[in-house]
């Protein structure tokens, strides 16, 4: 409707050939980073600066960690790339020149010989680009490999020096990202055998879409770590010691996404619920309820506390648990399947494989 809320569309991206399926955003380089269903990751300022093809199934999380970029995907892996060796493997145009006795013999000198121009210049012939390509494959700029998973790595954050995968095989693993090296592993099939199973699930890797699975989402806070998973359950886990010490439900569906601060925990599902928690207590403070599935949320910085949500149509929702207060942002036509928050600048992607950057 012309009469709905709107967000101020800063940029648009386009590059991608499906669903948005990850976002992230560095606020020091002032970089987006994108993954997709098209197995491809993206890495944005104005335009497209990289395109990182070191993927075999779709890009299940992105996340910026100092100099690095971490992806991770359906093919198992994740994968983490020097952006500053990036450049070297862009194709670039070749200005490089020939010498008289590289020449063919029916051309002068100074005549140009499809789109290289014979002068004295160089020493020695033009490098092609596949050749330049061959001498510093994209495979160069990956400077660690977490390979340990043996399905589908749905979730992970990394912070203070460790990385945390959620996987379709039911496991969490805890990665040191120096070395690459796995830490610890926790099986949440097996420690959820007293109440609530999730290794007879349906959809072990989640939609085709991306969203949930066994394990769908994740956060990590020093040695506080909070997993939603295929049974809709949240649990919160200690570290240090690999032990889950609260499970709660709320959920009747996969969850596919949670984010906690100091006092709040929010879910969303493909229940349709969007759920904020009392942390402290362990308690449902309130459900909301949308028509679609919800496939991200995000708490807001802002005071009063909010909620941001993004539930499979063509708007992003900002919710006050406070006031119990809703509004439905138009966000351009296509249904939004992510979204991530940073200060004032909200950014979104869609099932049409576009990137866009709003401001409140």
């Amino acid at each position: 409707p012309e009469d709905q809320p709107r967000l101020r569309l800063e940029r648009t991206l386009c590059g991608h050939y499906g669903a948005i399926t990850a976002l992230a955003h560095d606020p020091v380089l002032g970089l987006v980073a994108s993954g997709s269903v098209d197995t491809h990751v993206r890495v944005w300022d104005t335009k497209c600066l990289y395109t990182i093809a070191g993927h075999t199934d779709t890009v299940r999380a992105v996340q910026f960690y100092d100099r690095f970029l971490l992806t991770a995907s359906n093919d198992s892996r994740v994968r983490m790339w020097d952006l500053a060796l990036l450049d070297s493997v862009q194709p670039q145009a070749s200005d490089r020149h020939m010498l008289p006795q590289y020449f063919p013999a029916n051309r002068s000198k100074g005549e140009e010989v499809g789109r290289w121009e014979l002068t004295e210049q160089s020493t020695t012939p033009p490098v092609t680009p596949t050749i330049c390509r061959a001498l510093a494959p994209l495979e160069l700029c990956c400077e660690t490999a977490f390979v340990g998973h043996s399905d589908a790595v749905t979730c992970m954050q990394t912070e203070g020096g460790l990385l945390v995968t959620g996987s379709a095989d039911r496991t969490v693993r805890e990665w040191d990202v120096a070395t690459g090296a796995v830490r610890q592993t926790i099986d949440l099939a097996w420690s959820a055998r007293s109440s609530h199973t999730i290794d007879r699930l349906d959809m072990p890797r989640g939609t085709q879409l991306g969203d949930g699975g066994h394990i769908g989402a994740l956060q990590v806070c020093g040695p506080a770590l909070a997993t939603g998973t295929a049974d809709g359950a949240l649990r919160l886990w200690d570290l240090r010691t690999a032990q889950r010490h609260r499970q709660m439900f709320a959920h009747t569906a996969p969850i596919t996404s949670l984010q906690f601060d100091e006092q709040t925990v929010v879910t969303g599902s493909l229940d349709g619920l969007a759920v904020v928690w009392d942390l402290r207590m362990g308690t449902v403070r309130q459900k909301v309820r949308f028509e679609r599935p919800v496939t991200c949320v995000q708490l807001g910085t802002a005071q009063p506390a909010e909620c941001w949500v993004a539930a499979s149509d063509a708007c992003v929702y900002r919710y006050w648990p406070g006031s119990m207060q809703q509004v439905a942002y138009a966000a351009g036509g296509a249904d939004v399947t992510r979204l991530h928050m940073r200060g004032s600048s909200i950014i979104t992607g869609d099932v049409d494989g576009m990137v866009k950057v709003w401001r409140k």
